[in-house]
C-alpha cells in the first residue's frame, strides 16, 4: 500500500526518538474544543489553529488561550485526549524495530496532569514509549536535552527544535497550522509527510 509506513533496514542502528506530545502525538486541540463547547458554550470555526493561541478558532471571543490552563486541569476533559492514528502506527512500529521512545512534554507536573496523561499513554501505548519526561507548563525543554546524547527530535515549535539542534540533536518540526510560516534553520527538517518523513521510516514508496 502506497500510504503504509515501512520500517527502513536500518531503523535499529539509528538514534533514539525523544518527541513532544501535544500536536505531535496527542491530539490537544480537539479535547480543548470539546472543553470550550461544553464549559463555555463556543464551537471553533476550524480544528487547528493557524495561531498557537487559538484566537483565529474563537475569533469573536476575548482570550481563548486563558481557558488552557483549566483544561488541562480538568480530569474530565483532559484526560480525554486521543492519540493521533498515524502516530500511534509509528510508535508502534518504531518500537517494534528496537527504537528507543522518549516524550518530553510541557504540559505540567502536576500529580492530576502527570496521571492523566500517564493513563492515556499506558491505555492507548502499553509497553511502547520508554520513559515520559513532564516538565513544568509551557516550559523549555532545553536543558532536559542536554541530558540525552545525540537522538532524533520532533516537535511542533521551531524554538525547541532550534534548541535541540543546538544540543547536539537531529531536530525535524512537526508540520502544523501555526507553524506554517516558520523558517527552519540550518539542520532542522520539516517532516513534509509527518511520521513517514523521518529517517526510520523507508522513503520508497
Amino acid at each position: 500500500m502506497r500510504n503504509e509506513l515501512i520500517i527502513a533496514n536500518n531503523a535499529s542502528t539509528l538514534p533514539d526518538l525523544i518527541s513532544d506530545s501535544d500536536g505531535v502525538i496527542t491530539d490537544f486541540s480537539s479535547a480543548f474544543h470539546s472543553y470550550m463547547h461544553d464549559v463555555l458554550g463556543l464551537k471553533p470555526i476550524a480544528n487547528e489553529p493557524r495561531s498557537f493561541d487559538y484566537s483565529d478558532v474563537y475569533p469573536s471571543y476575548d482570550s481563548p488561550a486563558k481557558h488552557i490552563k483549566d483544561f488541562i486541569n480538568n480530569p474530565d476533559y483532559f484526560g480525554d485526549i486521543g492519540i493521533y492514528p498515524e502516530a500511534l502506527i509509528a510508535l508502534k512500529k518504531l518500537h517494534s524495530a528496537g527504537v528507543r521512545i522518549t516524550i518530553v512534554t510541557s504540559i505540567g507536573d502536576s500529580p492530576d496532569v502527570m496521571r492523566a496523561r500517564l493513563d492515556l499513554y499506558n491505555r492507548e501505548l502499553t509497553g511502547v514509549v520508554d520513559d515520559v519526561i513532564f516538565l513544568p507548563f509551557c516550559s523549555e525543554k532545553s536543558e532536559t536535552l542536554k541530558t540525552f546524547s545525540r537522538s532524533i527530535f520532533i516537535d511542533d515549535l521551531i524554538g525547541e527544535c532550534v534548541s535541540a539542534t543546538a544540543n547536539g540533536h537531529d531536530a525535524f518540526l512537526f508540520p502544523r497550522n501555526y507553524n506554517r510560516y516558520a523558517s527552519p534553520s540550518t539542520g532542522i527538517k520539516t517532516l513534509v509527510n509527518n511520521w513517514r518523513s523521518l529517517p526510520y521510516f523507508s522513503q520508497s514508496i
